[in-house]
């Protein structure tokens, strides 16, 4: 039997390592996924949820970036993607096959009873490269979506903290509203006393009165459903306790130039999801392109001989085995069909690039929104907070001194009122509006994110 073609011998070795040797584009990928702590595949227990105590709401974040459900699914939908790519190079199982002849044929050496063979299909070198690198490519597609999960889950935990920020500040208002017509009431029954005042009066207070403390209930109703809100969002059983609501965010500038933040847009998760996608169609091209090279097949066939039956046939090599060697080449034929899915691979990669560009314009379209409408609460809130609320509370003081000492009109006073409630709570709304942009801002631009926990997953090949 002769010795193999030096370039099958060649064309065996070389698919056997580019099979075995892992791309830099997949290195990269796991080398990415690795540097992610294992945990987040750790599902926690109701009763840690139960006990979980948080110092603020950066705490609270997070416990959110590790333990919601949703993260977890991304991540875990990674993890999927990364391991699914060494099992592309796995080799075409070998082909063993039996034949028996019911009826030998008589051959020289002997009849041929039996044969047996095996073979191997070897696909073009580059081939197995080009699979693994269409499937690294999704796995950083679902990487990217995993980042986006994360994004998702601080806007909605910092969403609900600032809306309930912003109805105990409503209810801080309502309520020293509450007292100042409580002592306005007073001076209505020291007036009373002398006939300075009619019941109409105090009636019209007590309305009031209990009017602002309705809607201080109202207010109070509101909070259980954000708060279930945030548990959801921090992945939380429904009555683990919350950190404390804090005072609603000072208004602050942005620090980084809006050209920085408009550079930043482009980085976004939502936006790399499509980069990512275009990605995996311009591997799937490569992919297409590979097929185009024939693969190839080696085998060896045994043929079992008996006995001859004439020993005149018999020679010295009578009853002797063969054995052939085989060499096969699969020739692509339907070119046509290779050009076709690559021709769709490149459309797909062209739409995922035309869904990042609009991603990117809605976003600038968005921050241009959003920065206004910080730039108009600011405003706001400064003439509200440093002008109209302190100088309606100085006159209404006035007006309240001068109605005690009988001087003063009901009227007036009761319209002071109106106006120091209506000031103190445009300042509420201006807050409230800023820091709701600022949240939506912050997730424009992918957040200032604590980083990923670093650990030492492995992934096994």
């Amino acid at each position: 039997m002769h010795a193999p073609l030096p370039w099958v011998a060649a064309l065996c070795g070389s698919a056997l390592s580019m099979a075995a040797c892992a791309t830099t584009h997949e290195q990269q990928t796991v080398a990415a996924f690795e540097r992610v702590d294992a945990t987040l595949l750790e599902a926690p227990s109701q009763t840690a949820l139960k006990k979980a105590d948080f110092t603020g709401v950066a705490a609270l974040e997070r416990f959110a970036l590790d333990r919601n459900p949703a993260v977890r699914a991304a991540y875990l939908d990674w993890k999927a993607a990364v391991v699914a790519i060494p099992g592309v190079r796995a080799w075409p199982a070998p082909l063993l096959t039996y034949a028996g002849l019911p009826s030998p044929i008589e051959t020289r050496v002997g009849p041929q009873e039996h044969r047996v063979g095996v073979s191997q299909a070897i696909p073009w070198p580059g081939k197995f490269e080009a699979r693994a690198d269409v499937m690294a490519s999704r796995a950083m597609v679902a990487a990217q979506r995993f980042e986006a999960a994360r994004v998702a889950v601080l806007e909605r935990v910092r969403t609900p903290y600032v809306r309930l920020a912003s109805l105990k500040a409503r209810t801080t208002v309502l309520s020293e509203q509450i007292i100042l017509l409580r002592q306005l009431s007073t001076a209505v029954q020291a007036r009373m006393a002398v006939g300075k005042a009619s019941l109409a009066q105090a009636a019209r207070i007590s309305l009031l009165i209990a009017y602002l403390e309705d809607r201080i209930a109202r207010i109070a109703a509101m909070q259980a459903p954000l708060e279930a809100q945030v548990r959801s969002a921090a992945g939380l059983t429904h009555d683990s306790t919350l950190p404390a609501v804090g005072a609603l965010p000072a208004i602050t500038t942005v620090g980084t130039p809006v050209t920085e933040l408009r550079k930043r847009l482009a980085a976004h998760p939502k936006a790399r999801i499509h980069v990512a996608v275009a990605a995996v169609q311009r591997a799937t091209v490569a992919q297409e392109e590979s097929l185009r090279y024939p693969d190839f097949m080696l085998g060896v066939d045994w043929m079992v001989i008996g006995s001859p039956s004439s020993t005149a046939m018999a020679g010295s090599d009578a009853g002797r085995d063969a054995v052939m060697g085989m060499v096969g080449v699969k020739i692509p034929l339907s070119l046509g069909a290779y050009d076709a899915r690559e021709r769709a691979a490149e459309a797909r990669a062209a739409a995922a690039e035309a869904r990042r560009d609009a991603v990117i314009a809605d976003a600038h379209a968005t921050m241009t929104s959003l920065l206004t409408r910080m730039k108009e609460a600011a405003r706001r809130q400064a003439l509200y907070e440093k002008t109209l609320a302190p100088q309606a509370k100085v006159a209404f003081d006035s007006a309240l001194a001068n109605y005690s000492a009988a001087r003063g009109d009901f009227k007036d006073l009761m319209e002071l009122a109106k106006r120091l409630l209506e000031y103190r709570f445009e300042v509420v709304v201006a807050r409230t509006e800023h820091a709701l942009a600022r949240v939506a801002l912050d997730y424009l631009v992918g957040f200032e994110s604590p980083a990923v926990p670093q650990g030492k997953t492995k992934v096994k090949p």
